[in-house]
């Protein structure tokens, strides 16, 4: 079974040497094939990315010329990852246990298309808090998600789900989002989490990410957001 794992990389994170050698050897134990993708997203990583990518030989360093966001920088990451069995994504900051990679994959074994690990207590700030819980009411109303499904940044994913994810005419991709328009079998599962870790979020980023996740999947959304990206030139910028 091939798996690749797609991890946005962005502020040099100190975690992310730590969490490749994690991974492959949680792979190299069970003797699994896995690919893994670090998307530099401009952020001051290059040179931590490119180490790693050079170190071992399933490393693969995609280096974004400018910040793309978090969503974006993981569509590409699994455009990289085009022919894994599966794909796993997750944060650059170690809070996202790899041993679950085991309980995800058996989800997707049992004939889920997707599936969502998501942390018991939400960690951090408290506008980080209520973006999530925003994020959450938005899927509720907006979007295909299944009744009772959690979401999150830890995910699984079949390689034939995520060779169906396109970005919107304008080049913006939510992963979720995209997914649940075409109707996956979804599945998740609460964890304990560890200690809460710093986010390279900021009120105003978050703000911004989930106007676009409204304007680009919502009818009334598109509606408004269509004429504001017309007159600001018809592209998405981060």
């Amino acid at each position: 079974m091939t798996v690749g794992v797609a991890i946005p990389v962005f502020g040099g994170r100190d975690a992310i040497g730590g969490i490749v050698d994690g991974l492959l050897g949680f792979a190299g134990a069970r003797g699994l094939d896995m690919r893994i993708a670090l998307v530099d997203d401009a952020g001051g990583g290059r040179s931590a990315v490119l180490r790693l990518a050079e170190r071992h030989d399933s490393v693969t360093a995609l280096l974004m010329e400018r910040n793309v966001g978090q969503q974006r920088a993981l569509y590409e990451g699994l455009r990289a990852l085009a022919g894994c069995d599966a794909i796993i994504t997750m944060d650059d900051d170690g809070a996202h246990p790899v041993a679950l990679i085991d309980e995800l994959l058996a989800r997707l074994n049992a004939g889920a298309e997707l599936c969502y690990a998501v942390s018991v207590r939400r960690a951090g700030p408290w506008w980080r808090k209520g973006g999530a819980l925003l994020r959450d009411a938005l899927f509720a109303l907006c979007t295909n998600k299944p009744r009772g499904v959690r979401v999150g940044a830890y995910r699984a994913m079949t390689g034939s789900l995520a060779a169906r994810l396109t970005p919107e005419p304008d080049g913006f991709i939510y992963l979720s989002a995209a997914a649940f328009r075409l109707r996956p079998r979804t599945d998740s599962f609460l964890y304990e989490p560890g200690p809460a870790y710093p986010t390279s979020y900021t009120p105003g980023k978050l703000a911004r990410l989930y106007l676009d996740l409204f304007t680009h999947y919502t009818e009334i959304g598109r509606m408004f957001g269509g004429r504001a990206r017309r007159e600001r030139g018809g592209l998405w910028q981060p």
